[in-house]
């Protein structure tokens, strides 16, 4: 029987007091996500709870009944609306947000959806493939213009991001459908791993399957991106496809 394996951990960093990343694996409703929030004091935190909790209560009673694209994309709106709410209602938590990666799946379909810059890689035959969209001024510059990291270099605001949870009324969500194959490998992380990581760092650490559970590769994906001078919180969620 086909079957989803999955592993989640979240670290405060070497640099932060504080955790503002959160996620969740939920079997029932065959989904996994990852969120980083951010806002004043203990704000973000707040934000990204409520992202996950958002995307959960919509799952659990639909409005309607939706095919998995539009069904994700409800959900996260859902969410924004709530981030939206408390940071109007609650002064201390004005221009709070949060970034969401998300995978809803339906074996061997999965559907990724992401507002922000957290991650989803795909792991296959030894090859890490971006799912996701960032959406960051630097990613826009690079994918509308053209740019160059060399040309880019100069942009003091290049890792802004240009869409958050709780950014406005109105969210851009990136979707992406896979169809799964027998021992892939879905990672949903935070930036906090993979900005002080390239992909060859991360994948030498994927590719230890036959080494480590699914466990202890996010402790080892982790641990590196500490390693390797992580400013930020660090969260990994790790998923395998077993085919029948």
């Amino acid at each position: 029987m086909a079957k989803l394996d999955a592993w989640g951990a979240t670290d405060v960093g070497v640099v932060r007091q504080n955790n503002e990343d959160g996620w969740l694996i939920d079997p029932a409703l065959s989904l996994a996500i990852v969120a980083d929030g951010m806002g004043g004091a203990a704000c973000g935190e707040v934000a990204a709870a409520l992202a996950l909790e958002g995307v959960c209560d919509y799952l659990r009673s639909p409005a309607e009944d939706l095919e998995p694209e539009q069904l994700i994309k409800e959900a996260i709106r859902e969410a924004n609306r709530r981030v939206l709410k408390r940071a109007r209602r609650e002064e201390q938590c004005e221009g709070m947000g949060s970034t969401i990666v998300a995978v809803l799946w339906n074996l061997p379909r999965v559907m990724i959806a992401n507002v922000g810059d957290s991650r989803a890689y795909l792991w296959r035959n030894g090859s890490l493939t971006q799912l996701s969209h960032d959406q960051t001024l630097a990613n826009e510059l690079r994918t509308t213009l053209g740019l160059t990291e060399e040309q880019m270099s100069g942009y003091a605001h290049k890792n802004v991001l240009t869409m958050a949870i709780g950014s406005s009324d109105n969210i851009l969500i990136c979707t992406r459908e896979e169809i799964l194959e027998a021992g892939d490998e879905i990672l949903l992380c935070s930036d906090g791993l993979y900005g002080p990581m390239s992909d060859a760092g991360m994948g030498k650490i994927l590719a230890a399957s036959g080494a480590g559970t699914l466990a202890e590769r996010v402790k080892k994906l982790i641990e590196a991106a500490k390693q390797a001078g992580s400013s930020d919180n660090i969260t990994a969620v790790l998923l395998r496809y077993e085919a029948e």
